[in-house]
């Protein structure tokens, strides 16, 4: 299941979760949310939200510098030179 965030107003679709208030059931994937959908915060539509993988908090969503560097994530180093 994944998630959706409005980038108007950061309301966020969970497809786990579902609208209950607009009638759309939990486990309800974004594509069969109804095209006329519209956030029930600021009222645009489903064209203005785009998918948002949340990470885990905890031990589990940290990866340290070691493993970042294998996977050549980690922030570049800059080094400075005087003279």
């Amino acid at each position: 299941m994944k998630t959706w965030i409005c980038i108007i107003c950061g309301l966020i679709y969970d497809e786990a979760s579902g609208w209950l208030d607009d009638g759309i059931p939990a486990g309800t994937p974004w594509a069969d949310v109804p095209d006329d959908w519209l956030c029930p915060d600021c009222g645009v539509s489903k064209a203005d939200f785009v998918m948002q993988e949340l990470r885990a908090k905890g031990p589990t969503a940290r990866m340290d510098a070691r493993a970042a560097d294998a996977y050549d994530c980690a922030p570049q180093r800059t080094s400075s030179s005087a003279g």
